[in-house]
């Protein structure tokens, strides 16, 4: 019996061994290792500023000293004279899908940086940006790799397709179930932040694990129908965003996207977040919660 507890503490004591430097390890780069975040507000800027072409509004790539030889590669979207508000809606867009439970927008983050980094913009793209004492406000957003726009000219034809796959009420998806619940989550955070300007072209992008980001969010609170007309033909949402929406309280809102978009626009959020929530309990009372929430 001696002997047998014996063996039972060496083999206690050597899995201990094996296995205690793994999490000292893990716990030590957990502490030291800055978040996303911080490093995306705080990383200093490595090499030189470079204009991001394509589209209305000025950006610029952007490259943040993270360790690695070339650097984390971001887009910063600057404050421009004509719209003061684009760039503080991409953040709000970052914001709200973290508060809706969803993970499709990639980390973005306020941040100002020196007039002397944009240079060589040239005259005419610099007379479109507000500098404050030297300083450009901005959206500095963590740029996609390795993702294509899945939709190119179809974009509508696409969306009206997976909205057909999806508006059957107690009806089984046919579609892909990872894909399905993609495409729900963003026509909740469309409808959200009332964007009408999705299926567009170059505003979806999906990398090679399926994962779909909604990006260029600059252009929703416009108050446009399309959004919610999809919403309430929309007959499948997913389980994780409804969660997350029926804990969200407005002050909880308000804490988050006030400073951002003014209180007249968290109230509206808030007002659509409502109608949501409506449209997914009726769907449960009449078709049970296992035929709506996936």
């Amino acid at each position: 019996m001696i002997q047998g507890a014996l063996r039972l503490f060496l083999m206690i004591v050597l899995v201990g061994c094996v296995l205690l430097p793994h999490a000292l390890v893990a716990g030590d780069a957990e502490s030291v290792a800055p978040s996303l975040e911080e490093l995306l507000l705080n990383g200093a800027v490595k090499g030189k500023v470079k204009r991001l072409w394509g589209g209305n509004d000025v950006k610029f790539v952007i490259r943040i000293e993270d360790g690695s030889k070339q650097g984390l590669k971001v887009i910063f979207r600057p404050e421009h004279l004509v719209d003061e508000w684009k760039h503080r809606k991409e953040i709000s867009a970052y914001r709200l899908a973290r508060l809706s439970g969803i993970d499709n927008v990639p980390v973005t983050v306020s941040r100002a940086l020196p007039q002397k980094f944009f240079k060589n913009a040239g005259e005419k793209t610099l007379a479109r940006l507000v500098f404050r004492e030297g300083m450009l406000e901005g959206a500095v957003q963590v740029f996609v790799n390795g993702a294509h726009d899945p939709l190119g000219e179809e974009g509508y034809a696409w969306a009206r397709d997976h909205l057909a796959a999806l508006s059957e009420p107690a009806q089984p998806i046919t579609m892909d179930l990872g894909e399905a619940r993609q495409f729900s989550r963003l026509l909740v955070f469309d409808f959200l932040q009332s964007n009408p300007d999705r299926f567009s072209g170059g505003n979806l992008l999906q990398t090679d694990d399926g994962s779909y980001w909604f990006i260029d969010n600059a252009d929703a609170y416009f108050g446009c129908t399309r959004p919610k007309r999809r919403v309430q033909q929309l007959s499948h949402f997913d389980r994780t965003q409804v969660a997350a929406l029926r804990q969200l309280t407005k002050s909880g809102l308000e804490g988050e996207l006030r400073a951002l978009l003014g209180p007249k626009q968290v109230g509206r959020i808030w007002k659509r977040l409502q109608v949501v929530l409506q449209r997914v309990d009726g769907l449960i009372a009449e078709h049970g919660e296992d035929n709506v929430l996936f």
